[in-house]
């Protein structure tokens, strides 16, 4: 099953279980439902909506697996709103302007496609009385500020902590001064940003020359485009980071289809599809960000934000790097 069949499919499950359109902090368990206080004393389960990005990535599939799982613990009434793509950021707007004037959440879980521009949108859920909680790619904290929003707590990893393990590892046994190249994400998001950085140092330790960064914006068919044009300009290019694995794949298919060999690829994400091509050898490694956790963690903040207690500002879930010989089969 391809990726985009498998990520409609996920998601088409948990569509049938909710409505659809320092160290670990980790949130408590002191209450397995979350209830809204309305008028009139009556209870109502707390609403929470989780905004998220393509669902033809198997990594936003999994995390809203670990979102419905917060349902289930909590009772609450959780609703899943997907923009088509990666890069969707008017239509993630909409959905969240929909929101709010239809008063449908106590609290909105957003996996934003940009650090910036979806920060008004957002200010003026929370000036509605909306709860945010900021899952994956961070937003701007200074833009955050400027629109008078208080700190939005964040479920995320070190994006560059991660992305040097896995630079690091694709680096090892290249001699110096062999020239590399980064597929970046989509440009303008933290996420992308902290990846390279990441991926700069272990190069550079390294002693590794990095010739080109170049965006294909999460898309593997883009990326496919990407390694084309890059094998072109440098025939001796030795190795690509790419920041996440439908990228990742999408190059290995190009070297794949030209019979290319003496390229290293990494990717970035540990879906299903990426440890099955580190068996294959056709990637050297990738990290799971383990996304259903981030799912998980998010939703259960925002049950805590609804009920008024404290918040971490900051919750970073532990990576594991996965390479060909500490990987569990697909």
């Amino acid at each position: 099953m391809g990726w985009k069949k498998r990520g409609w499919l996920v998601i088409g499950v948990l569509c049938g279980l909710v409505a659809c359109s320092e160290s670990i902090p980790r949130v408590d368990n002191r209450s397995h439902s979350a209830f809204s206080q309305s008028a009139g004393q009556n209870t109502s389960p707390a609403r929470i909506v989780l905004v998220m990005k393509s669902p033809t990535n198997p990594y936003f599939s999994e995390l809203a697996n670990g979102a419905s799982r917060a349902q289930l613990e909590t009772g609450i009434d959780l609703s899943i709103k997907v923009a088509h793509e990666d890069d969707a950021l008017e239509q993630q707007i909409r959905l969240i302007d929909e929101v709010i004037a239809k008063h449908q959440a106590d609290a909105i879980v957003i996996a934003p496609t940009d650090s910036i521009r979806l920060v008004p949108v957002l200010a003026r859920a929370r000036k509605a009385g909306i709860h945010v909680i900021n899952i994956g790619n961070r937003l701007e904290p200074r833009i955050v500020a400027l629109y008078g929003m208080p700190v939005v707590p964040l479920i995320s990893i070190d994006n560059a902590s991660a992305a040097y393990q896995v630079a690091g590892k694709l680096a090892e046994g290249l001699p110096r001064g062999s020239k590399v190249a980064i597929i970046e994400g989509l440009l303008g998001t933290n996420n992308t940003r902290q990846r390279t950085e990441g991926a700069l140092q272990a190069f550079s330790e390294a002693g590794l020359r990095v010739v080109a960064k170049q965006s294909a914006r999460w898309k593997g068919d883009e990326a496919y485009q990407v390694t084309a044009q890059l094998l072109r300009d440098y025939p001796d290019l030795r190795a690509i980071f790419c920041s996440n694995d439908m990228m990742a794949l999408g190059a290995a298919r190009y070297l794949r289809e030209k019979g290319i060999t003496g390229v290293r690829l990494a990717g970035f994400d540990g879906i299903t599809e990426a440890r099955s091509a580190l068996h294959q050898r056709q990637l050297v490694a990738t990290i799971d960000q383990h996304a259903s956790e981030q799912g998980y963690l998010a939703v259960r903040l925002a049950v805590d934000a609804i009920a008024g207690r404290p918040l971490a500002e900051e919750t970073l879930v532990d990576t594991e790097l996965l390479t060909a010989t500490a990987t569990p089969s697909p």
